[in-house]
């Protein structure tokens, strides 16, 4: 488009272009994510005088932003300065039909989108991936030779560490360190990197076939269970990232929980800091 700057990212398998008056940074975490791809999604960022007059009424108010029903099934977001005593700077409308996200904001907001990782902080990644059969899971994934391991649970519970286990005694390739996505392709479930990866800043545009979700657990001896699907569905919707104001965010969510719980083997890994955590885990990988 004539006078516009124009950024390709193409994150499991979805294309994202961004239309914005002014030229933005490219974040590293998203320089492996370029893309020259037809986008999937249009992410328009205008600069307005004023911002539209915004519901009263909210679903939800968080720090950054807050969300209000459209009127048409979905949710507008308002978007506020937390140094600036909550000053609203950018609204943003969601045209989930035509795939076309459009973001408004004032003049003197330019810190909020002037790269490309806080232009993608506005465009709803999460609902984008509801809406087309994909979801976050917590979790640090690992692609091994019986295929993709993802560790998951609560922070600091040692996921990238029982990644890089695998890396280091079994020359497994750590894919994301924090938030992959999954996706049911083909009747095989398939993990992507993500640009999301917390402290291990590995930034991986790659996929590979999900072999078991692995929930960890802190102990001083390795032992290992296979979760019932009823426990597995608690423990992987408890690792989803689901907006839990959005009542068909939530019944999408649970349905994918309890699918994954009943098609992919769920483990918990009472586990240490060392190769005992592999070996239990490789072995039952083994004869399963």
């Amino acid at each position: 488009m004539d006078g516009w700057n124009q950024y390709v990212v193409t994150i499991a398998e979805l294309t994202i272009c961004f239309y914005t008056e002014q030229k933005i940074a490219i974040n590293d975490n998203f320089r492996p994510f370029c893309s020259k791809k037809e986008p999937d999604y249009t992410i328009w960022f205008y600069q307005v005088e004023e911002l539209k007059e915004f519901p009263t009424v909210w679903a939800y108010e968080g720090i950054s932003y807050v969300a209000a029903p459209d009127g048409h099934g979905g949710y507008w977001r308002m978007f506020r300065d937390a140094k600036r005593n909550n000053r609203p700077y950018a609204t943003a409308e969601y045209d989930w039909t035509n795939r076309r996200i459009n973001v408004e904001y004032l003049p003197g907001s330019m810190e909020f989108v002037c790269e490309i990782e806080s232009c993608f902080f506005h465009i709803a990644w999460e609902a984008v991936l509801m809406h087309e059969n994909r979801i976050l899971l917590h979790s640090a994934l690992v692609d091994t030779t019986f295929g993709g391991i993802l560790f998951s649970g609560p922070s600091g519970i040692g996921k990238s560490t029982q990644a890089d286990l695998w890396c280091r005694f079994r020359n497994g390739r750590l894919l994301n360190g924090d938030r992959a996505v999954l996706h049911p392709e083909n009747g095989r479930w398939m993990a992507y990197g993500s640009p999301y990866a917390g402290s291990s800043r590995c930034y991986i545009n790659e996929k590979c076939q999900v072999r078991a979700i692995v929930m960890l657990k802190q102990a001083e001896q390795c032992s290992l269970r296979n979760l019932g699907s009823a426990e597995g569905f608690r423990k992987v919707f408890s690792g989803l990232t689901v907006n839990s104001w959005d009542m068909e965010f939530v019944s999408f969510a649970a349905d994918y929980a309890e699918t994954i719980a009943m098609q992919i083997p769920i483990y918990e890994l009472s586990c240490t800091p060392d190769e005992n955590a592999v070996k239990i885990l490789e072995n039952e990988l083994k004869d399963s």
